[in-house]
């Protein structure tokens, strides 16, 4: 039995789907208008929307874990386990550029450059890996992919020349930037709505023909290509933000401030303590605040740890680095979700890995640019050695980055709640008039959303 149009819960249904299908854009002067003059209003939540929540939902970030199953708590520590693994990878070669350095002979700036290769080449794998996950399934692609991240690790550890170090980063590069599209989709689609407010959607069979590949793409890019660029711009800012910030820390604390690499390692943790702390909070928050509200607080609270995240010495340079990375990755907590929201059901691993890999590419010189820019300003170190001053060129490096993020993120959109199914780009007939062929597809779409769920 179907509801008529008529009906309370068949109109509920049609608003409630359209509200959050993504449409193509349409770039009027009226449009235009109506869109920016919203951006203000839209960054918060509204009353109606609030009131679904409790007060034990808002305060609680860990509360609506109780609904996940074992299953659930597998993918979600499959994808977990993946990001966090390669991510250890990437940031050891940051905390130990100087003893790479000496070990091959080259100058820092040289080996900044083993890091930016990293980052160039993850658009590669993203396209790659995220293709073939997207159209034969991500079970075997994933576990490929992780082979080989795994066989290139050894490799690192048996580089002689500096030549080396540079071949075995980039192809790191590539295998690296397959996992973010993986391990993002792999942790929330099969997690229950309670814990990612979005339907839960199972991984894509291979239905698809090679041939149809550039076509359904060249579909999608069509109808979608201003989500996809705002998308790759939001994401150049926030790769410029967390690699600003972090990479060369490292560096400008032991050469710069006279850190031992104990003392170095504390500050760091400490750091990373905070960057853990901010994702979860923004990130629960941004649910009952605002994806883009949530953002903005985030990137205010970094920016105000500027100076005592550079300049102050000995240990209360930690809470400028926690609240610092706390402000850097409570943005970064949102983006997950934010990303996902925003793509297209049918492309999500290509999309949100794809754009994230391009801004990784847009900001892969950051430390570069940082070590080269430093080498302008060189002053007698704590230590009382010639060296340079990265906390002058990273702060106002970091400054202008967060002035960016602020920008792109107040102007962009926003589809807080969407569901994950592959069908909610489908636009439903909303007049009550004409029921024939729109309740012909009001029914049609629900099969197709029960079928999954």
């Amino acid at each position: 039995m179907t509801h008529s149009l008529g009906s309370s819960t068949s109109v509920n249904f049609v608003h409630t789907h359209n509200s959050n299908a993504i449409r193509p854009p349409v770039l009027t002067p009226t449009s235009i208008k109506n869109y920016l003059c919203t951006r203000f209003s839209s960054l918060f939540v509204p009353k109606e929307e609030r009131s679904q929540y409790t007060w034990a939902q808002v305060l609680n970030p860990f509360g609506e874990l109780k609904h996940m199953t074992l299953r659930n708590w597998n993918f979600f520590l499959m994808g977990f386990a993946a990001w966090t693994c390669d991510s250890m990878d990437y940031v050891a070669v940051n905390l130990n550029t100087s003893n790479l350095a000496t070990s091959l002979g080259v100058s820092i700036k040289d080996i900044t450059w083993g890091i930016t290769l990293v980052l160039m080449f993850r658009p590669v794998g993203a396209l790659i890996f995220g293709y073939w996950g997207d159209r034969f399934g991500r079970k075997w692609p994933y576990v490929i992919n992780l082979c080989c991240l795994v066989v290139l690790l050894i490799g690192t550890g048996f580089i002689q020349t500096y030549q080396q170090f540079l071949v075995v980063r980039s192809l790191f590069g590539i295998a690296m930037g397959g996992v973010f599209g993986f391990s993002l989709a792999t942790s929330l689609e099969d997690s229950p709505n309670q814990c990612r407010d979005a339907h839960a959607e199972k991984e894509m069979k291979a239905h698809l023909k090679w041939y149809q590949i550039s076509h359904r793409t060249k579909n999608v890019l069509r109808t979608y290509w201003l989500t996809v660029v705002y998308c790759i711009f939001l994401m150049s800012g926030f790769t410029f933000m967390s690699h600003g910030s972090q990479d060369l820390y490292p560096t400008l604390l032991e050469k710069q401030l006279g850190f031992s690499a104990n003392q170095s390692m504390v500050t760091n943790c400490v750091a990373y303590l905070g960057a853990i702390v901010g994702g979860i909070v923004c990130g629960h928050s941004s649910t009952f605040m605002g994806r883009r509200l949530i953002v903005i607080l985030a990137v205010l609270l970094g920016a105000a740890m500027i100076y005592p995240w550079a300049y102050l010495k000995g240990p209360a340079i930690n809470a400028g680095a926690f609240f610092m990375q706390a402000g850097v990755q409570g943005a970064w907590g949102v983006i997950p979700i934010h990303l996902s929201e925003l793509s297209p059901p049918a492309y999500r691993s290509l999309v949100v890995g794809l754009s994230y890999q391009l801004g990784n590419l847009v900001s892969s010189a950051s430390s570069t640019i940082e070590s080269t820019v430093g080498e302008d300003f060189p002053i007698i170190t704590a230590t009382g050695e010639a060296g340079y001053d990265y906390s002058k060129v990273m702060s106002i490096f970091i400054g202008c980055v967060f002035g960016y993020v602020l920008f792109i993120t107040f102007v962009g959109p926003e589809n807080r709640g969407a569901g994950f199914e592959v069908d909610r780009d489908t636009i439903l007939g909303e007049e009550l008039g004409g029921r024939g062929e729109v309740e012909e597809d009001l029914v049609k779409t629900k099969e197709i959303l029960v079928h999954k769920v």
